[in-house]
């Protein structure tokens, strides 16, 4: 009796945890058991198929998106290429790739340059496969070793990972970033104050200026109730005017258009340098931990503001301290 009970009320979970259980038989095999060996792998006619986490997506453009993604204990956190598509966020993804080495990539670090995106499973699935294992383990030993397996489950076509989407809404990807940067002939003073007239003349809430990081920050929340924000950044360079950095992060990604708005009417008030100009250089590495630390708070403010809009300017506020200590880790994202 106490089962058919639990049936009634659980069934539902027990059949999500045994479709996440099937799902992660095709996908846990995939996570890489060793990292390749440089020139292993050309762009054709052989990519190594994979499984990993997408962490977060930190610059998404027309072209594509570069993304953080977690390929297992082995191969580790890996920065990414996705061209001509956006990962969802928190999920695992099954990919063919190949190992894009510099120079030339866009960042100069090694890159894993994603050739195909086959499928995706939820984010869940390994603690809900681990939750389902362990429930026919339990059901294995009550029924001394009988295989458990139900024959509907066994049956059925939900064991495979769910095709993928490739206009997936924004809001289901998680955060989303873009960024830009230029020399401009002025101080940091007059950065500053062309950006807080541009948020004024936008109707934006303004935070800042506050000086960081060997420069001035200032943030720019374009609409009330709306997550989103965007970071101007100034720092001065030796032979004379500011290196302006514009960033914005967002959960949807039209948003982001505030990124070339920005930038676009700094230029054209404050006058660009030549575009050979290079930024300041930082004086050393900064700890990337900490600052992954900080952008994990951020998201989970800004998905906390999506879901109570009420508290927006509380959150706001909370963001941008975050934001400041994060541009102070990283030199203004030198």
């Amino acid at each position: 009796m106490l089962r058919k009970i639990e049936a009634l009320f659980l069934g539902g979970r027990w059949r999500r945890d045994e479709h996440a259980w099937r799902v992660w038989q095709e996908v846990e095999p995939l996570i890489p058991e060793r990292f390749p060996e440089p020139g292993e792998l050309g762009r054709y006619p052989e990519v190594l198929r994979m499984a990993g986490r997408v962490v977060r997506i930190y610059q998404y453009a027309r072209r594509g998106s570069k993304a953080v993604v977690d390929f297992g204990p082995v191969v580790g956190i890996q920065d990414t290429w996705w061209e001509h598509k956006r990962p969802p966020v928190g999920n695992w993804v099954i990919v063919h790739a190949h190992l894009w080495l510099p120079p030339g990539t866009h960042s100069e670090q090694q890159v894993f340059w994603i050739d195909e995106w086959e499928s995706w499973a939820d984010g869940k699935t390994p603690m809900r496969a681990r939750r389902h294992q362990r429930r026919m383990e339990k059901e294995a030993a009550r029924l001394g070793g009988a295989d458990t397996h139900n024959a509907a489950f066994a049956n059925s076509d939900r064991g495979s990972p769910r095709s993928i989407d490739e206009d997936l809404p924004p809001t289901s990807v998680g955060p989303l970033f873009q960024t830009t940067a230029m020399a401009v002939d002025a101080s940091l003073d007059q950065v500053m104050s062309t950006a807080s007239e541009i948020a004024a003349g936008m109707g934006a809430r303004a935070y800042g200026p506050t000086e960081v990081g060997g420069g001035v920050l200032l943030s720019v929340w374009p609409a009330a109730g709306e997550p989103t924000f965007a970071s101007v950044t100034a720092r001065s360079m030796p032979e004379g005017g500011a290196w302006v950095g514009v960033s914005a992060q967002s959960l949807q990604s039209e948003a982001l258009d505030i990124v070339g708005d920005i930038s676009g009417v700094l230029q054209s008030r404050l006058g660009g340098l030549e575009t050979g100009t290079n930024p300041p250089e930082r004086a050393g590495d900064y700890d990337r931990g900490a600052t992954r630390k900080l952008e994990a708070e951020i998201q989970d403010l800004l998905e906390a503001m999506s879901a109570d809009p009420s508290a927006w300017e509380h959150l706001s506020g909370a963001v941008y301290e975050r934001e400041v200590l994060l541009q102070h880790l990283t030199e203004l994202g030198a």
